[in-house]
Order: structure tokens, then C-alpha cells, then sequence
């Protein structure tokens, strides 16, 4: 059974795309297997806090233009709004004010929305709403259904965000919200967890057995907004069940701020949308990394190495394997007095990295997906100088262990020693303020137990 919506949702705190940049996005959507965008940013203060406000002509005239480019490229374009943090469930002319909001929203062409309860307190704000009902679902599900009663001789659609979006969802407020709606009406999921490491096709049938229809899964990858604003994510699309296609209504992938960047991952979602049961995570990254960078195999390879150092995610929260693995393996081999050997391997890994850097720092003058990257590149860039600066001092040290005191060359390599210390100790300290984030903390980790093992000669 295929999705009825393969989507985007604009759905992230920070500041919202440009129209620019959401009709290319639409654009692409349309090449590469999605049939849906949600136009829902949080920071829109018209979506959420200033919902009763109907959006100026101008606004209205954007968005139309984005309607009429989804219909070129086969992409339903729909919008969202958010009114639970101040909306009065009980208040009759609450409903016409959101009504008279989407009624223009329906005049340009829009024939889906959504009706957002998430990310407000769990319980009734107002007095009224208190009196008039029992439970926050039984509120939910009368407003909701209103409006949809008023949508459904129109033709259109609702989904509504309920404000229990993931966990478990064998909640009584969720089969009541379940029970009371319209199956009609699309209920959101986020899954196990917001930003969910896996969906298993189990824990999506536990959840349509509540809900009583098939969900529709907003997926939070690759979002990397509030906490997450440092992580880059474009690692493939993993941990979702092969047979989401006939349990889901629809999946909705919540990309970055950064629109461009957000492509990579959204390549590998659009094969995964395709058919689930067949999908290649690897397979599917290279492809969209070849086709993003014009098939240049020397940028698809330097990518790959910030992918690798850029590697925590919702979906691999672990620090990142490869660093991890080439600063264990120097280790080791050091700890096995093969220092020369290990010394080596270090070297070749960081000259991996310098060469990477240098490539995607050329590259980004003319992909935009590399331009959307550029702070990311930067901060592998200065990470790539750090470690450079640590393996110096390390073979600095090993050379004044060796240096008899008499020599006329030590009293310069103490020099050397003493500036190459003072670089990696300004570094580390520096790199606390660092805005972005790659490399993990592995790499502080081994820069610091180089400092520190200078410690004595430095006395």
C-alpha cells in the first residue's frame, strides 16, 4: 500500500524559510518522490501566537504563488495553524475567526490543513473551557470537529497535531481524542520520542490502534532547531520499519533552518518513501550526494568525510565512529610501543580531514547545498587545525625526550614546545564558544589528553 502523503513539513522553531527558498524546495520536492509541503514554522507569529490575525495581502499573494507551484510540480501545498496556546475551545466566535482565516487560504487554492495542538500545557487554560468540558481531548475534539464540519462540504482536508504527539501512546487523553474524531480527520505522530531514533513498523500499528486510522508520522529528521541548532544532520534516513507504507497514512519530515543543507537527507526519505521494504540508507546517500554535487566523486568523497565527523544525530546519537576509531587506534598502537605506526595513522586521518575542508570550502562557491554547510565546513576546519597543532606537540615532545640536554638544537624545540602548547591550550578554550558542532566531543577529548600529557615536561 503506497503513503497517500510523502511531505515536508516547514514545522521548526527559528527564523522560517524565504519565499525564494520554499519554491525551490517545492520545486525539488516535486524530482524527488514527495507529493506534499506543510507550511507550519513556529517563529511565523502569524501561525501561533497571532493566529486570530488574518495574513496581509501580500502574504496572500506568496502564498498563492506557492500553490500554483505545487500544482506544476505535483506537490499539495498546505497550511497550518496553531492557536492552542491562547484559544478559548468554547468561545463560538473563536471558530468563525479561524475559519475566516482559512476561508482565504481556500479562495487561493488551498485544499488541505492542519489544526496544530502541540507544544502547550497539557491541561484547560480558561475558566470557560473548565466549565464547558471534562477532559482537554473532549475540547479538542469538539472545536476540531466543528471546524471539520464546516471544511467537509467544501472538500477539504484536516490533520490535526494532538497535543500527546509521541511516547506511548496509550493514553487515555489520545483514545479519547481517538474515539471522538471524525476518522476523517488525520491525527500527527512523532513516534517513540520527539526527534524518534527508531519508528518500528509495531509501535506504528500500537499507535493506529489508538488513534483508530492510520497516523500520519511527522518525522523530526532532519530538524536540527532549539538544542539542536549546533548539528549539522545529513546522514541518511535509518531506523524506520520496512512496512510503514501499510500502516501509515503519511509520513512528513521536518527539515533544518537550513533549506539547501537539508537536501542531502531528504534525498535518502524520498527513496525510503518509495518503497520502504527495498530502501538502501548508503546506497540511497550516495546517490543524492553524487546528484547534489553534479556527480563530482572528489566533493562526494569530502562530504562524506564531514558526514562522518558531522555524524550525531536524532538517529546516531553516539560520538562519531570513524574519530572515535582513529584516536582509539593511535592509542593502542602507541600503548603497544608502536608509536611510529600509530603516529602515522593518526596523521593520515587528519590529513583526510585538511584535504576534505579545503575541497568543500571551494565547493561551497558554487553548491548551494555546500553553501548552506559553510559553518559547519568552517568548524571542521578549525577542529582539522587543532588536531594539527595537538599532533605536532606530540611529536615535539617525543623529539626533547629523545634530545640530550647538551644539544644546541634543544633550547629552540623547547620554544617550538612551549608555542605549540600554548596553541592547543587557547584552541580547547576557544572551542567552547564555537557556534557549531562537528567532530563530536571525541575530539576535545584527545586534543585535552594531549595538553595534559605536556603537563610534565611543560614543569
Amino acid at each position: 500500500m503506497a503513503l497517500v502523503w510523502r511531505g515536508v513539513v516547514e514545522g521548526f522553531y527559528g527564523r522560517p524559510w524565504t519565499h525564494e527558498q520554499r519554491l525551490d524546495t517545492i520545486d525539488w520536492l516535486g524530482r524527488h518522490h514527495f507529493n506534499a509541503y506543510l507550511y507550519a514554522p513556529k517563529d511565523d507569529p502569524l501561525h501561533r501566537d497571532r493566529w486570530r490575525e488574518p495574513y496581509p495581502p501580500e502574504a496572500m499573494r506568496r502564498f498563492e504563488e506557492l500553490v500554483r507551484a505545487g500544482r506544476a510540480s505535483g506537490v499539495e501545498w498546505m497550511v497550518a495553524i496553531s492557536p492552542g496556546l491562547s484559544l478559548v475551545y468554547s468561545d463560538p466566535a473563536e471558530l468563525d475567526r479561524l475559519w475566516a482565516k482559512l476561508e482565504a487560504f481556500v479562495g487561493i487554492g488551498v485544499r488541505a490543513f492542519g489544526l496544530f495542538f502541540d507544544d502547550i500545557p497539557p491541561a484547560l487554560g480558561h475558566e470557560e473551557d473548565r466549565r464547558a468540558y471534562a477532559t482537554l481531548a473532549e475540547a479538542q475534539a469538539d472545536f476540531a470537529g466543528r471546524l471539520w464540519r464546516r471544511m467537509q462540504p467544501r472538500g477539504l482536508q484536516l490533520m490535526v497535531c494532538p497535543t500527546h504527539y509521541c511516547g506511548d501512546p496509550d493514553v487515555p487523553y489520545l483514545r479519547e481524542l481517538g474515539e471522538r474524531l471524525d476518522p476523517a480527520v488525520d491525527l500527527f505522530w512523532t513516534g517513540p520520542a520527539v526527534c524518534s531514533r527508531e519508528v518500528p513498523d509495531e509501535h506504528a500499528r500500537r499507535v493506529a490502534e489508538v488513534m483508530r486510522r492510520p497516523p500520519l508520522l511527522w518525522d523530526n529528521y532532519p530538524v536540527n532547531d532549539a538544542h539542536m541548532a549546533p548539528e549539522l544532520h545529513i546522514g541518511p534516513y535509518t531506523g524506520r520499519g520496512a512496512h510503514l507504507d501499510g500502516i501509515l497514512r503519511g509520513i512528513f519530515a521536518n527539515p533544518m533552518n537550513q533549506p539547501y543543507a537539508s537536501r542531502l537527507a531528504l534525498f535518502t526519505i524520498g527513496r525510503y518513501l518509495q518503497a520502504p521494504s527495498r530502501y538502501d540508507p548508503e546506497q540511497a546517500w550516495s546517490e543524492g550526494a553524487r546528484q547534489l554535487l553534479g556527480g563530482d566523486e572528489a566533493l562526494v568523497q569530502a562530504l562524506g568525510t564531514l558526514a562522518r565527523c558531522a555524524s550525531i544525530t536524532p538517529l546516531a546519537p553516539e560520538e562519531p565512529p570513524w574519530l572515535v576509531g582513529l584516536f582509539r587506534r593511535f592509542e593502542e598502537l602507541t600503548g603497544s610501543f608502536h608509536f611510529e605506526e600509530g603516529l602515522r595513522e593518526l596523521q593520515q586521518g587528519i590529513a583526510e580531514l585538511r584535504q576534505a575542508y579545503a575541497a568543500l570550502r571551494q565547493g561551497a562557491e558554487r553548491h548551494p547545498v555546500l553553501a548552506d554547510m559553510r559553518p559547519w565546513i568552517e568548524d571542521m576546519g578549525r577542529w582539522t587545525e587543532l588536531l594539527e597543532a595537538a599532533v605536532d606537540l606530540i611529536v615535539t615532545d617525543g623529539a626533547l625526550s629523545w634530545m640530550g640536554d647538551a644539544s644546541a638544537d634543544r633550547q629552540a624545540l623547547q620554544r617550538r614546545f612551549a608555542e605549540l602548547r600554548e596553541r592547543v591550550r587557547s584552541g580547547l578554550k576557544e572551542s567552547v564558544d564555537w557556534p557549531t558542532r562537528t567532530c563530536g566531543d571525541t575530539a576535545r577529548a584527545f586534543v585535552q589528553h594531549v595538553l595534559r600529557r605536556s603537563v610534565a615536561r611543560s614543569g
